[in-house]
């Protein structure tokens, strides 16, 4: 991720002094976010902190040492790209002044740098370890903070290796545990002793097979998937927060209580529990329509558009809706908008089957057809003696009345 350190010019002083037998102090290293554009020589701070840490230094051998701190995202809001880091010591001239400190080195990872998420999305620790060229290695040291507790890989393959640095220290952890788990008689059943599964998986046998409450919250990965049965759930057990790429299977069912959104096919046996009550489809507009308006396809255009149905009318498709229970067609929106508030300025909901509410005037009585009236978009139904032609009935009354004003009724679509 991070080439070799660049110093600059300020560090290339300090770098003078210690050849020349002057101590260097090495006091934090910085990560930051930021991009250069110019050269590192002038560089003075990071372009854009977003962490510090307390450094330590270790000498390696006569011309360098390692500078090495703790990282870890606690307390973190708001992740970063880790794209800058640089080591600061301090200046000779204020050696108790952090805000005086000298920017020993840097570097930039540019486009290959990492991602540092926040506390609440996983729990990160990192170890730095940096190897530094010095003048004189012994004359070289760093300021630490109290809570600063580091040791590298080397440190502790050395101490694993002794026979005699665990013995003491792990006998009293076993005791410590024993007495622990002493307190969990009832749920704790037996603690697996085995190795994860090739699958990463480990059995939990100290939670209880049957019978029992689990209270509380199991995290999956990371904070933003878990199964949650806290209080403020009523005590019932949801899972949060599940986003997902890949594939949700279920033997069961699946509730939610918003909305479903898929980018791929969506495939049941069965569909229930859809309270409205057509079927329609995003037709080309050509005019301003109003939910209840029947539509026709418009005859005078050469390019495929559809307007308001007149007596004229001999191609009658269906009617505006505003009811559906399904919605085909139009454009797929990309900013992840609604489809029909995407597409309205441009398409026309026409129900192309189903019942719907249709505007009409005059009598109508249950049972009796609909096709255009002489007002766009409006229907009735056809006189006595009228013999309607079969491609203007936009469907048949399912209720009636005798009113004789401009009104909605519903409609079976077709007939």
């Amino acid at each position: 991720m991070f080439n070799a350190p660049v110093f600059t010019t300020a560090g290339k002083a300090l770098l003078t002094r210690n050849i020349s037998g002057e101590q260097i102090k090495f006091t934090t290293i910085q990560m930051g976010s930021g991009y250069i554009s110019g050269s590192i020589d002038a560089m003075t701070a990071l372009v854009k902190v977003e962490a510090t840490v307390s450094a330590s230094a270790k000498n390696e051998d006569g011309q360098y040492v390692n500078v090495s701190a703790a990282f870890t995202n606690q307390g973190l809001e708001n992740g970063f790209y880790w794209r800058e880091i640089g080591v600061f010591a301090a200046n000779p001239s204020f050696p108790d002044d952090r805000s005086k400190d000298i920017l020993y080195c840097y570097q930039n990872a540019y486009d290959t740098a990492e991602f540092i998420p926040p506390q609440s999305a996983a729990t990160i620790e990192k170890g730095i370890s940096i190897p530094i060229i010095v003048g004189d290695a012994s004359k070289v040291s760093a300021i630490l903070d109290k809570t600063l507790v580091l040791a590298t890989q080397k440190d502790l393959e050395d101490h694993n290796k002794n026979p005699n640095a665990h013995g003491p220290f792990y006998e009293k952890i076993q005791n410590w545990v024993k007495e622990q788990l002493k307190n969990f008689t009832g749920m704790v059943k037996t603690i697996n002793g085995g190795k994860p599964d090739e699958s990463g998986n480990i059995d939990l046998d100290f939670m209880p097979k049957s019978g029992g409450t689990f209270t509380g919250r199991i995290n999956f990965f990371s904070g933003a998937y878990f199964i949650d049965s806290s209080s403020q759930n009523g005590g019932n057990a949801a899972l949060r927060n599940l986003t997902t790429t890949g594939t949700i299977s279920s033997t069961g069912n699946i509730h939610s209580g918003g909305n479903i959104d898929a980018t791929g096919y969506v495939t049941g046996a069965k569909t229930y529990h859809g309270v409205y009550n057509d079927y329609a489809e995003l037709f080309p507009r050509g005019e301003e329509t109003r939910p209840g308006d029947i539509i026709a396809l418009d005859l005078d255009s050469q390019k495929e558009r559809y307007v308001k149905a007149t007596r004229a009318s001999r191609r009658v498709v269906g009617v505006h809706s505003d009811e559906f229970a399904t919605l085909i067609g139009g454009k797929t929106p990309t900013d992840g908008s609604d489809l029909l508030a995407a597409n309205e300025k441009d398409f026309i909901p026409v129900s192309l089957a189903g019942r719907v509410r249709t505007w009409v005037i005059g009598p109508v009585h249950t049972g009796d057809l609909i096709i255009p009236s002489t007002t766009p978009g409006v229907g009735c139904a056809p006189q006595a003696c009228t013999s309607p032609v079969q491609t203007q009935v936009v469907g048949y009354a399912v209720e009636g009345d005798d009113r004789t004003d401009l009104r909605r009724i519903r409609i079976r679509i077709g007939g």
